[in-house]
């Protein structure tokens, strides 16, 4: 009777040394943390092992969101996610290995009619607005499920915002697309290699724009050794953070506006005040960027990075 007491006691001691840690974050639209009050969103994050479990919800109690992430501080995915819009019907479902997209990535319409397949790669790039998506395209229906490309060819058109219009071939666009917006005054011609961008135009208002590249993302002038050498420059580490050893990595988030200049500088994860208000102070002294481009023109684009303070 003793063993058996004292091996119960040895299994819930284990349990206890696995049990997770729960954690609810409230969001606004914007994914912004915020009072439970006027949020849109909330997260529910529990700990186990190496691992954060996460499900975000609407604010009506309906998820948004599963996956697993190696680090909250940096958002890293790892694992299998499933996006879900708030009827209930899934929007979308990636696995990811330290937050690489990697495998098979489904794409569905409100109704749950199979929209899109991806097969992730590291040899090819998708164009997906201003972000470029490793991998090949196998499969696009209409939300009636009309198929219009199937083991990667055939004609597709895509609509929204923008109308767009081109052959896949082998998983990539190949030869001439077109886009044109429903509303304002906007198109682009483009011509494609097997996904490879021989050329492009585009017109807004009357301006023509001619491109190399059907997506950029901003950058500061100098590329990131040049960004790194202002941080240099430019970072003054507290005083009083130094007579305390305040180390670690403030994570910002900010929009480089179309001429490049940056607003909406936030922090995102805070190490301490005196370092908090210092990278943002930096940040807004920085120059102007190079603003990113859609399509040749020039887009809004959210950025985040780290700032690192270490004795």
């Amino acid at each position: 009777m003793r063993n058996r007491l004292l091996l119960l006691v040895l299994s819930l001691s284990g349990l206890s040394s696995f049990a997770q840690q729960t954690d609810t974050v409230w969001f606004n639209h914007k994914w912004e943390k915020s009072p439970k009050e006027g949020s849109s969103y909330y997260r529910i994050t529990s700990k186990n092992g190496d691992l954060f479990h996460v499900t975000d919800y609407y604010k009506n109690g309906q998820i948004q969101m599963t996956g697993t992430y190696l680090s909250m501080e940096t958002e890293t995915k790892n694992g299998a996610f499933k996006w879900y819009y708030q009827n209930g019907q899934k929007k979308s479902e990636s696995n990811y290995i330290n937050n690489e997209e990697v495998g098979v990535s489904n794409n569905f319409f409100m109704n749950g009619v199979l929209q899109k397949t991806f097969v992730n790669d590291d040899n090819s790039k998708i164009s997906t607005g201003i972000s470029c998506k490793s991998g090949k395209l196998i499969y696009q229906a209409d939300s009636l499920g009309n198929v219009m490309v199937k083991d990667g060819n055939g004609h597709a058109i895509e609509t929204g915002d923008l109308v767009e219009e081109g052959d896949y071939k082998d998983g990539l666009k190949h030869g001439f697309w077109t886009g044109k917006k429903t509303e304002g005054n906007f198109w682009y011609k483009e011509q494609y290699n097997l996904g490879n961008l021989i050329s492009g135009e585009s017109n807004e208002n009357g301006i023509l724009y001619k491109y190399e590249k059907a997506d950029q993302q901003p950058q500061f002038k100098g590329g990131f050794e040049g960004f790194y050498k202002f941080l240099q420059k430019k970072v003054t580490y507290p005083a009083k953070a130094v007579s305390n050893k305040i180390t670690g990595k403030v994570y910002l988030t900010f929009v480089v506006e179309k001429d490049g200049t940056l607003t909406e500088i936030k922090v995102k994860n805070s190490v301490h005040p005196l370092l908090d208000n210092e990278a943002v102070r930096v940040m807004n002294n920085s120059p102007k960027w190079i603003p990113g481009t859609q399509h040749g023109l020039p887009v809004r684009v959210s950025y985040n990075i780290p700032i690192s303070f270490n004795l």
